[in-house]
């Protein structure tokens, strides 16, 4: 049994970072003999499996160079043995030195091109480096196919939500602008003021501001948004038209006295001093008013009252 240490956990090694997380290949074995020593099967594949004390994921393979030849970027494409020798078949660590990201082969950002996204992320996530040409014009020239442009949307939103993490997600964007793809799947997204908020939903609801309500719904159903992400976006846009007098009926729309913490998310995303106002109204319930109404005219009877001591505290 031979056990290499692959892809960006080598990468952040050579670069001089933590790696996040610790993906191991195994060969020269088989499923029984990882079970018997206590490796968790993942799934019924019997391919990938977790170790019985770190919960790092190890893949059982038949060769290690195949492996690598099917990674996304040749700085991804790397392997470490277990007396911390590198394996570089792709000349990636050259590449990591250059601040090049690199495409392995293009066969298999063909067969998968959701590749195409994870090239973005990385620049997004390495500003520092470029892109090389010949990856440009594959990506460019995949974008126009149909497996491309029918990518499901769950797995878009994970590289978008890996992006919108980043320093820098603005570069995830302008990477796919440059190869005239943004409007495949964020079509009408706002590109400004992305990197002046770091919370991931913040940035998901600051990309959609522009969009109208049901087009920030359409977008988040294609992509499997959570639900509080779309709530976010929903409460941002909102938001974006709220003036003084009409501070109270921005609270109603995006249904915060059941949902205050849509408040908190606002005020997170936009620096903006709401909570003092929502304070002030968010309690006011059935005792504060006549006791002789009923139905209707009760809910009636609490905004009234909200909107009149918030509009005192003008």
């Amino acid at each position: 049994m031979k056990t290499f240490l692959v892809g960006g956990a080598v990468r952040d090694i050579l670069m001089g970072r933590v790696p996040h997380d610790r993906d191991y290949l195994v060969i020269d074995t088989d499923k029984d003999y990882l079970i018997q020593q206590g490796f968790i099967p993942v799934g019924n594949a019997f391919t990938i499996f977790l170790h019985p004390d770190t919960k790092e994921e190890y893949t059982l393979a038949q060769d290690l160079m195949t492996d690598l030849e099917r990674r996304d970027l040749t700085i991804n494409a790397m392997a470490m043995d277990s007396e911390n020798k590198v394996i570089d078949p792709f000349n990636g660590k050259l590449d990591l030195e250059a601040k090049v990201l690199r495409h392995v082969s293009a066969e298999t950002f063909r067969q998968d091109p959701l590749r195409i996204y994870r090239v973005g992320r990385f620049k997004a996530a390495f500003p520092e480096f470029t892109i090389h040409p010949e990856t440009m014009i594959l990506n460019k020239s995949l974008t126009q196919e149909e497996n491309f442009q029918n990518l499901p949307g769950e797995r878009i939103f994970r590289e978008l939500r890996k992006a919108l993490q980043t320093d820098v997600p603005y570069l995830f964007f302008k990477f796919l602008k440059d190869l005239d793809a943004l409007e495949v799947h964020f079509a009408g997204v706002n590109l400004f003021h992305l990197d002046e908020v770091k919370d991931e939903k913040c940035r998901y609801a600051m990309l959609l501001n522009d969009l109208s309500l049901s087009e920030i719904e359409d977008m988040s159903s294609r992509l499997l948004v959570p639900n509080d992400w779309l709530k976010i976006a929903l409460a941002l846009k909102h938001f974006k038209s709220v003036a003084p007098e009409t501070l109270v009926d921005f609270f109603y729309k995006i249904d915060a006295f059941r949902n205050p913490h849509l408040v908190e998310e606002v005020v997170s995303c936009t620096n903006t001093s709401l909570l003092k106002s929502f304070n002030s109204i968010k309690d006011i319930s059935k005792k504060d008013i006549l006791s002789d109404l009923e139905g209707k005219d009760i809910a009636s009877a609490i905004r009234h009252l909200r909107e009149l001591i918030v509009k005192e505290m003008k």
